[in-house]
């Protein structure tokens, strides 16, 4: 649940918040941290906004019990970089954000933005002129499986790519739905992304239209209530098949 909006100065933000940055990757953004006063009060402000709409999620029928393990979580301090001033003006923030809800909504309400799913052969497209680079390179199998288990329902592991491929990272690019994580590989020197997301997000508009570009084609398999897309310059899939469902 999150309300955060794709940083255009810094593409592991959201791998950060979502605590999925281990070892040099985390240690590289954190002293961006120290250096970055941008990115520190950006980093603040989504903490407070997901603070918040956990706040506002939270279902009635979970008991008296739930909703203060809940507040016991949500007060135990993240790890900052900010001094306790700037914690407390997050949360003042995040107050803020709820009774505007209550006041315009009645009770507690948060809109999400529209998402329209999107052709993913112009997912692919983007990436590629964007330099073709993931979030993050994500190369604990454990920590791999994680973030298929939280973002889809079902924990994903990868198979020994074969000579001439290799596992880049992944990357949240949306697709057919906000949730939509996709692997980025690279076969024979080429491009390749598969696009994974729970089965009941498929879309017919995910397939579109490949821009006008002829060599890029679209595979698709459905697995134990996941959907997966290999878009490719190649007429055969050649990664799909390396993601098992655990």
């Amino acid at each position: 649940m999150s309300a955060r909006s794709s940083s255009d100065n810094d593409d592991k933000l959201e791998p950060y918040l979502d605590n999925l940055l281990t070892g040099r990757e985390l240690s590289a953004f954190e002293e961006r941290l120290r250096a970055d006063a941008a990115l520190r009060k950006e980093v603040e402000a989504q903490r407070a906004i997901d603070r918040a709409l956990v706040g506002m999620y939270t279902p009635a029928h979970l008991g008296e019990q739930r909703a203060r393990e809940t507040a016991d979580r949500l007060s135990r301090p993240a790890r900052s970089v900010l001094p306790w001033r700037s914690q407390r003006w997050a949360w003042v923030a995040a107050a803020a954000l709820v009774l505007s809800a209550v006041w315009l909504g009645g009770s507690p309400r948060w809109r999400s933005p529209h998402f329209a799913p999107a052709p993913l052969a112009e997912v692919y497209q983007r990436t590629v002129r964007q330099g073709f680079e993931p979030y993050y390179e994500c190369d604990d199998p454990h920590r791999f499986a994680e973030v298929f288990a939280n973002r889809q329902g079902r924990a994903l592991r990868l198979l020994l790519m074969p000579p001439g491929s290799s596992k880049l990272g992944l990357s949240y690019p949306g697709g057919l739905s906000r949730n939509t994580t996709a692997m980025l590989c690279r076969v024979d020197e080429q491009p390749v992304m598969v696009f994974v997301d729970r089965a009941e997000a498929d879309a017919p508009a995910v397939l579109g239209q490949t821009g006008g570009d002829p060599a890029v084609h679209v595979f698709r398999e459905e697995r134990q209530g996941l959907v997966f897309y290999e878009v490719t310059p190649f007429d055969e899939p050649r990664a799909i098949g390396r993601l098992t469902v655990e």
